[in-house]
């Protein structure tokens, strides 16, 4: 990943000095360990990819439902993530996954995604990656139930990606 970061602070820097804007000098160019690159070697800017168009958002729910305590909340929320079908993830799910714990925890920890397991139950971080933070959890002097756990996306990615 730092080689990532270099190669565009270095792209940039040479995009900078090629419009006149900047006067890079043969120090800076030394300190960065480039003297010897040449501009061919930068990268062309990454293509833009349209995004899959949004389907009809799911009904919302009565104001009543979202309403009242942290709990009701939640399974308000829940209900929504259920009847989702806002992007083509929920094609293959089995079952969403959104998050579990104390409502009014303190400490809230926060996945990737559903893996397989996961999607299973419908519960997050149950398969080894959660044997790991249930482990971390103790470690921490708190229970499972004592904090909220979720992931950023509730449907499980096709190949687990």
């Amino acid at each position: 990943m730092n080689g990532d970061f270099f190669d565009l602070l270095i792209a940039g820097i040479r995009r900078e000095a090629a419009a006149g804007r900047a006067a890079v000098s043969p120090a800076v160019w030394q300190s960065l360990n480039v003297a010897a690159v040449k501009p061919a070697a930068v990268r062309p800017e990454p293509e833009i990819i349209p995004a899959v168009p949004a389907r009809e958002p799911a009904a919302e729910p009565p104001a009543a439902a979202v309403s009242g305590d942290a709990a009701a909340r939640l399974a308000a929320i829940a209900d929504r993530i259920a009847g989702c079908g806002q992007c083509r993830l929920c094609e293959q799910r089995r079952c969403p996954v959104p998050g579990e714990g104390d409502p009014q925890a303190r400490l809230m920890f926060i996945g990737e995604g559903p893996g397989e397991e996961e999607d299973r139950t419908g519960r997050p971080f149950v398969g080894r990656a959660g044997q790991l933070l249930d482990k971390m959890i103790a470690a921490m002097t708190f229970r499972r139930e004592e904090v909220f756990i979720a992931n950023i996306v509730k449907c499980r990615p096709p190949g687990n990606r």
